[in-house]
């Protein structure tokens, strides 16, 4: 790859992540019941609860974006925004 074409994709990533950021910090939307379902056993495995559902184990979603978001809330606090910028940067790669 050359450099031209380097520079191409470098743009459109930084185009990807621009859009992005500008959606996420210009409009305020309200979670619906998936989200909030993610949200919540990504608190659950946070507290060290487990991946459960009203008090019992589940496997109705797989674990891997709960446990995602449960490293991000650890790491930047059990925020709204935080998994946001999360899927930003998951969108964008």
């Amino acid at each position: 790859m050359n450099r031209k074409e380097r520079l191409f994709l470098i743009a459109i990533l930084v185009l990807a992540v621009l859009v992005r950021l500008t959606w996420v910090m210009t409009f305020h939307n309200a979670r619906y019941a998936e989200s909030h379902w993610y949200h919540d056993k990504a608190i659950s495995l946070l507290q060290g609860n487990g991946y459960t559902d009203k008090g019992l184990p589940t496997a109705f979603f797989p674990v891997g974006y709960p446990l995602f978001l449960a490293f991000c809330y650890s790491l930047f606090g059990a925020q709204e925004l935080v998994a946001k910028l999360a899927n930003v940067i998951l969108g964008s790669a």
